[in-house]
């Protein structure tokens, strides 16, 4: 097999490879400079079947004081610190940040997000590794810095 740099010329190829797989988000924009690695393996006839792109991201970390304040009051801080520094990162062209949550808070949040929210089938992972891993992530897909 041999690995090439994606190319222009690749894009209605990788468009139909991934309308193939039926994932439920979009296309990235590949133009966008944040993609900073972009491999594709063709068949022998020189189609392309398999890409690797990678773009750039970031892991958040959140120092918070957990006996200042009410739990009200703290949550309010979170909200706060999360608005800014979405902003903040959007400024600094970042789309996109991870946080990776402690087995306990990642079983808790998992349980809260799933109890009756609509939002969850499918666009956060924490519960189901929280319990066997040191640090787990959870995310939202495509509302990437949207707390519930």
């Amino acid at each position: 097999m041999h690995v090439r740099a994606y190319t222009p010329a690749d894009l209605e190829a990788l468009h139909r490879i991934h309308a193939r797989q039926g994932f439920d988000y979009a296309f990235p924009n590949l133009a966008d400079p944040i993609f900073i690695s972009k491999l594709v393996i063709d068949d022998d006839a020189g189609h392309p079947v398999c890409a690797s792109l990678a773009r750039i991201t970031c892991e958040t970390y959140l120092l918070a004081d957990p006996d200042a304040g009410t739990p009200r009051e703290r949550y309010a801080r979170l909200l706060t610190l999360h608005e800014a520094g979405r902003k903040d990162l959007l400024a600094r062209g970042l789309d996109d940040a991870h946080a990776w949550l402690p087995p306990p808070v990642a079983s808790d949040a998992a349980s809260k997000h799933s109890a009756g929210s609509a939002t969850t089938r499918g666009r956060h992972t924490a519960a189901a590794s929280a319990k066997n891993n040191s640090r787990c992530r959870l995310y939202r897909r495509r509302s990437r810095f949207s707390v519930a």
